[in-house]
């Protein structure tokens, strides 16, 4: 076993082995166990806190409702110039948190449309007032939201 060729590496984590697979000379397969790694979890309260909803019971409302929601995003969104040219139309879906002080964040394109269109919808969400938050159990809570931006020519 003179030269060893590694091909690649793998990890396994929570508290297994880091293992090498490597090829000797003759074209076996050799696996050799490097060091022993271990990964802790958070504490309980800490995971808790962080946690991100999907349905809770008073779930996070734009002020004003839905009504205000749609109103504000149509007086806010620009169209892309790119699109108004090429005639590109339709409904892009945002995914987003709404955090336990009504703050957006983690905002994502879940349903795309175009490019441009993606990029403006999203960040039109980014710059969306403070939402009340969601609560669960009587507290504030971290609340996955979606919301559709609809792009439309007249």
């Amino acid at each position: 076993m003179k030269a060893i060729k590694y091909l690649m590496m793998g990890a396994v984590i929570a508290g297994a082995t880091i293992v090498t697979h490597a090829q000797t000379e003759n074209g076996g397969t050799v696996l050799m166990a490097k060091d022993t790694i271990t990964q802790s979890k958070p504490p309980k309260h800490v995971e808790e806190k962080n946690k991100v909803f999907y349905i809770v019971e008073q779930m996070p409302s734009f002020p004003g409702g839905t009504v205000q929601l749609m109103k504000w995003l149509a007086e806010h969104v620009q169209y892309p110039a790119g699109a108004l040219k090429t005639s590109v139309q339709g409904r892009v879906i945002i995914a987003f948190v709404v955090e336990r002080d009504g703050s957006i964040t983690d905002v994502n394109v879940v349903r795309s449309v175009d490019p441009s269109l993606d990029k403006e919808a999203a960040r039109v969400v980014r710059n969306m007032p403070k939402w009340i938050p969601g609560k669960q159990n009587g507290a504030p809570v971290r609340v996955k939201y979606n919301v559709p931006v609809t792009f439309r020519l007249q």
